[in-house]
């Protein structure tokens, strides 16, 4: 996934530690530098959407972020 993502043009991508969700999903926002977190999961995406406060960066499953780069989400 990280390799398709790093193929799109016009996008900045800030790589975070691998982290697991799970475990340390407020490492994962503190690290976040955008207000946007792509994750390479579903599983990923449900986890840190749960545990995101007010103030987190909105989180998107990749396969998400990518149909509505092609706009057809």
């Amino acid at each position: 996934s990280k390799a398709l993502v790093h193929g799109m043009e016009a996008l900045d991508i800030s790589d975070i530690p691998n982290y697991c969700c799970r475990d340390v999903a407020d490492k994962i926002f503190a690290k976040a530098d955008t207000d946007i977190i792509v994750t390479p999961t579903v599983c990923c995406w449900s986890h840190l959407t749960n545990k995101a406060k007010p103030e987190s960066p909105r989180v998107v499953a990749l396969t998400q972020f990518i149909c509505q780069t092609l706009g057809i989400a």
